[in-house]
């Protein structure tokens, strides 16, 4: 039977037949229930290009049982589709849908040769251009340097595990790199049956973000992790650097917080000169989101840019651009039984906490940019405990608002309309041949995880504000959130 080549695949053309390699499979998740989605393969033709394939979870079991990673198949009676929104794994912008009238069987890998991986490493220079740009992801090699203790990130729109590593690049620099959900229990797993220290991971399908100017990448839902497969890339890693010791547990020691705070308390906190840079913690009720929500940024930084014209200038980069970011810099108007204030969330507490960014937000086209957006109001009447990091402008100008280090913990109010008398508590708490192996478990997709600063010189009024939205309804989400304080940021530089 003929087949046709990826590049030959289209919408529009019937009785298509596809033979090549699967060259990777995996099962997205769902990142609130960890539920199974679909089946997801990567297929390479004899010319080496990809395509995406995707497989219904209605005949998801039929198939995922017929194919096997690094055999090869032809596949017929298949729907090929134009994919114009979401990540994509391969640059393909197609992908093709596997029904269940489709059929694949097994062939010789032999005749015609086909190419084994598909992966798109990239330089990290190169990967620069590629920060947060959610369309095709990126593969990364690296040796295994440290890793983080397991921790728990909770937010509104996900519950899940992250571990955090820091890898070697083949060019010799080091990069963090995000594991979410199953991914942080494989290289647990990885680490335990090493018998060489020199460990080589290759991770699929990772987005890259920046942070206080350095890349920082987080696998998807997309991501499959090998570790010392027999590539040409791993095996040019694991020749070299042979001074590197093994990887270790990197401890993570959060700044001391000091508290519990009444919201009096933390004012006369702040006027003490001694205090500037100290945390604190207060926990109070959330009244309301005010209006202004977010910031224009720098491209190349956190730093907010002044409008000229038709473009956008950063005083910190000393740079023109025509295009910028939205970032967080939610105000929200708090109290507790001693006073009232506004605390600020910047752009990374807020992409934790609200489970988007900014300019997500802001690009819908269901919220007009002058309203607060329905996913922000979600934080409306709830009981709050805040780490708020004491600024130069709270000592020296005795401003009454507070810039948010990091949501701690975070529960609907018992009764909504009443202030809250009593702080809240913290919670406790398929093997592969040729020379490495995988494990096929995919993570869920990924909240961007950044520390950001926001440029003093172009602030606006530091005092409070009161032009909240009247129409702003509460929320009746009732989930308890907590993020531990080892992963609290300093947005703002405010």
């Amino acid at each position: 039977m003929q087949s046709n080549l990826i590049s030959e695949l289209s919408a529009e053309t019937p009785g298509l037949v596809l033979h090549g390699r699967i060259c990777r499979k995996w099962k997205p998740r769902n990142p609130n229930t960890d539920r199974v989605l679909r089946l997801d393969m990567i297929c390479l033709d004899r010319k080496g290009d990809a395509v995406w394939i995707q497989v219904p979870k209605s005949c998801m079991d039929r198939f995922d049982q017929r194919v096997e990673e690094q055999n090869t198949y032809r596949i017929a009676n298949f729907k090929v589709v134009a994919e114009t929104k979401g990540y994509r794994p391969v640059p393909n912008g197609l992908f093709v849908e596997l029904e269940s009238t489709s059929t694949i069987e097994p062939t010789p890998d032999h005749v015609p040769p086909f190419p084994t991986q598909c992966f798109r490493f990239l330089k990290h220079e190169d990967m620069f251009p590629n920060r947060d740009q959610r369309t095709i992801l990126l593969d990364v090699v690296g040796q295994l340097l440290e890793f983080s203790k397991t921790k728990s990130s909770t937010s509104i729109n996900r519950n899940s595990k992250r571990k955090e590593i820091k890898i070697m690049l083949p060019e010799g620099i080091p990069v963090k790199v995000v594991l979410w959900g199953r991914l942080g229990l494989q290289l647990e797993q990885i680490i335990d049956a090493a018998t060489n220290p020199k460990i080589i991971l290759i991770i699929s399908s990772v987005m890259v973000s920046e942070f206080n100017g350095e890349l920082k990448l987080s696998s998807s839902s997309a991501s499959v992790m090998y570790d010392n497969l027999d590539v040409h890339e791993v095996n040019t890693l694991r020749d070299s650097n042979d001074a590197l010791d093994a990887p270790r547990l990197h401890e993570e020691k959060g700044p001391e917080v000091i508290g519990p705070l009444s919201i009096q308390e933390l004012k006369n906190f702040t006027s003490d000169a001694a205090n500037l840079n100290k945390i604190v913690s207060v926990t109070c009720k959330v009244d309301k989101v005010l209006n202004d929500w977010f910031y224009d940024g720098c491209t190349k930084c956190p730093c907010k840019v002044q409008a000229e014209a038709d473009k956008f200038y950063c005083n910190k980069c000393q740079t023109t651009s025509r295009n910028s970011v939205k970032r967080f810099r939610v105000q929200v108007s708090v109290n507790d039984p001693t006073g009232e204030a506004v605390f600020v969330l910047f752009d990374g507490e807020g992409k934790k906490f609200f489970g988007i960014s900014a300019q997500a937000l802001y690009a819908d086209k269901e919220n007009e940019p002058s309203d607060v957006p329905a996913a922000l109001l979600t934080i409306e009447h709830m009981e709050v405990e805040f780490h708020i990091k004491v600024k130069e402008f709270n000592v020296k100008k005795s401003s009454h608002e507070f810039t948010v280090w990091k949501i701690n913990e975070a529960k609907e109010s018992v009764n909504s309309t009443t202030k809250i008398s009593e702080p809240i508590q913290e919670n406790t708490l398929s093997s592969q041949q040729g020379g490495g192996s995988t494990h096929s478990i995919s993570t869920s997709t990924v909240v961007d995880i950044e520390d950001e600063d926001f440029d003093t010189t172009n602030r606006s009024n530091p005092e409070l504000r009161h032009n909240a939205n009247a129409s702003a309804t509460p929320s009746t989400n009732n989930l308890k959130r907590k993020q531990r304080a080892d992963s609290g940021s300093d947005d703002s530089d405010v």
